[in-house]
């Protein structure tokens, strides 16, 4: 059994009442002989002094550091240097000094470790000619007259915390239902149900961002949804509930490539959602006007479309699954489908594979026998590279809107070569054709600065709802004038769903479980926190138990799915168990309040979705 220990940092940027001092002090430097390094057969002479800290990635110059603590209410610090003393380079150290002159000398940052302010130095005591023999360092700090105490919006309880709970899965975007049938087999009898009092709750579809300082929701938030026939507070046989999920994985507009690149969630092929009949009214779709006096118009959007098939992780290491292998004379079919693309407009092609040969090699994407995009793949490989990749654009013209493409590997002669394809991207302008179910929609060239928008709508239906679906959590209806457009600000890319409020025209969710009760956010903070998998409860418990009564300890037991269900509504997220942790660190007031130990109880693997198993 082992016990993981977490650091955690957090920066903080105070804006107050400045008050300024000042501290000095004097170092001395004790330079020592040179030393050396060696790398990939090659050996680096390098100066050297006593203590001195290396960036290796980044320069070959011995750099001083210091690390200080500094006042709780330090707001920012400034570092002036001095030299006191120094002796000229001789001519072998002039040339070690070469890249001197790109390189900050001087260098500090302000970080908080276990909500303490450091300050971290980080001097070259170097010139172009000389060596730095003592210098003097002047920190000027600023700082507020009073402690400012670290205050954060903190969640109590989590909703999940009481009354009944049911979960369900989707697997792609699009506008859901949830009717009869849904609640049969939930067990839930409609006559209990008042339809005013129905709520539905999700995170949107995206994987947890990384970087502690970017949005995330802390718990799970209610979205807004529409319920057809709820006013008289009886939910009869045709009554259903329509609301828009995202799937797991993910796009992206690239302002710069000007298309969209697929963000695949590695951790997760399903997203969840959750039903809950509470006491107060829920949350419901609101309308919005349509703008008058638009400036410009758009009667086609682009559609996006992917293939991954993860398959084959190679190694059994690292995040990056790969599918179709080419080894011999492999050919590979593989089909998309557009609805109403407009066949004078190219269709963009992006594709990335990898694969290990020490010559040339590559992919060949065929559409009826014409290539459409050659992906060369590098031939960096050495034993510790294990495969090289390779990533290529291009666009083709067809008229077709099913299109099949065929991929072969061109060996360049090399038997001992092979590859994988790693993804498929096709985008294509598609007109703006509405004939019932639904569509999705959204079109990059409709954003700019102070842009009103005007979609046009060929539809032969004289009845139909518009709603903007871009932010997910708050989705509205836009009030149409007339069935052939509609205008919105469009000074950001939005996405738009088309339907018609006809009961068939929804997709259906998955039920997967009923969630009982839990509240982690209304733990209080713990010496330990024991997070294990739901199949080591018992264990996880009898462990709490003896750091209790041998360690005098205080010990939090929290599962993954109930951090999950917290944390990353429902879906499977590593940076779900960070955050979960990281909460207790953002809830504390002091330093004390900070959970000591963190223990991850249980085993470990490389396969987050399970795909070796099947």
């Amino acid at each position: 059994m082992m016990r993981f220990y977490f650091s955690l940092f957090i920066f903080i940027i105070l804006t107050n009442f400045n008050v300024f001092a000042q501290n000095q002090s004097i170092v001395s430097v004790v330079w020592e002989e040179d030393r050396f390094f060696v790398s990939s057969d090659t050996v680096t002479s390098l100066l050297c002094f006593e203590g001195a800290f290396y960036a290796e990635n980044t320069h070959e110059l011995p750099v001083y550091k210091k690390k200080i603590r500094l006042p709780e209410n330090v707001l920012s610090a400034k570092v002036v240097v001095e030299i006191v003393d120094s002796t000229l380079l001789s001519t072998s150290e002039l040339a070690l000094v070469r890249s001197l002159n790109s390189q900050n000398r001087l260098d500090w940052s302000i970080s908080y470790e276990r909500k303490s302010p450091f300050l971290t130095i980080s001097y070259i005591p170097l010139t172009r000619i000389h060596k730095i023999n003592k210098f003097k360092y002047t920190i000027t700090l600023a700082y507020s007259d009073y402690n400012l105490p670290l205050k954060n919006t903190v969640i109590q309880n989590s909703v999940l915390n009481s009354g009944d709970w049911y979960r369900f899965k989707v697997s792609d975007d699009g506008l859901y239902k949830i009717d009869k049938s849904l609640f049969e087999e939930m067990d839930i009898s409609i006559n209990s149900i008042d339809p005013r009092k129905i709520q539905v709750y999700g995170n949107g579809g995206a994987m947890l961002p990384e970087f502690n300082a970017e949005f995330r929701h802390n718990d799970l938030v209610e979205n807004a949804i529409y319920v057809s026939g709820e006013s008289d507070g009886i939910f009869n046989s045709n009554d259903f509930v329509v609301f828009y999920a995202q799937a797991s994985h993910r796009w992206e507009y690239d302002q710069v490539d000007l298309a969209f690149k697929h963000q695949l969630n590695i951790y997760d092929n399903n997203n969840y959602y959750y039903i809950h009949i509470g006491t107060e009214n829920g949350k419901r779709i609101e309308s919005i006007n349509t703008i008058q006096n638009p400036n410009f118009e758009v009667d086609f959007h682009t559609s996006a479309t992917f293939y991954e098939w993860e398959n084959q992780n190679l190694k059994h290491t690292g995040r990056q699954w790969f599918g179709e292998y080419f080894s011999f004379n492999e050919e590979y079919n593989i089909n998309f489908s557009f609805a109403d693309r407009i066949t004078t407009e190219p269709v963009r092609i992006n594709a990335r594979a990898v694969g290990r040969s020490a010559s040339s090699t590559s992919l060949s994407f065929t559409l009826n026998g014409a290539e459409v995009l050659t992906v060369p793949i590098g031939t960096n490989i050495t034993s510790e590279v294990y495969v090289d990749d390779g990533e290529s654009t291009s666009e083709f013209s067809t008229n077709l809107n099913s299109i099949g493409l065929s991929v072969s590997y061109n060996k360049n002669g090399n038997s001992a070569a092979f590859a994988y394809l790693d993804f498929i991207e096709l985008q294509a302008k598609c007109n703006l054709k509405y004939n019932g179910g639904q569509l999705l929609f959204t079109e990059p060239s409709t954003v700019a600065p102070n842009r009103v928008s005007k979609f046009l709508i060929n539809s032969n239906l004289n009845s139909f709802v518009v709603w903007d679906v871009t932010n997910p959590i708050e989705v509205t209806n836009i009030e149409l004038n007339n069935f052939e457009s509609f205008e919105v600000a469009t000074e950001k890319l939005k996405t738009f769903a088309i339907h018609d409020l006809n009961k068939s025209t929804y997709k259906k969710p998955l039920f997967d479980k009923i969630i009982p009760n839990q509240n982690l956010h209304g733990q209080e903070t713990a010496d330990l926190l024991i997070i294990t998998a739901p199949e080591f409860w018992e264990a996880a418990e009898r462990l709490a138990e003896f750091h209790v009564l041998e360690d005098a300890m205080t010990v939090n037991i929290a599962t993954t799915e109930q951090i999950y269900n917290e944390f990353s509504s429902g879906k499977q997220d590593l940076i779900a168990l960070r955050d979960y942790v990281k909460m207790f660190y953002n809830n504390a007031q002091s330093e004390e309040e900070i959970p000591e130990n963190v223990l991850l109880f249980g085993d470990a693997s490389f396969d987050y979705k399970g795909i070796t198993e099947s």
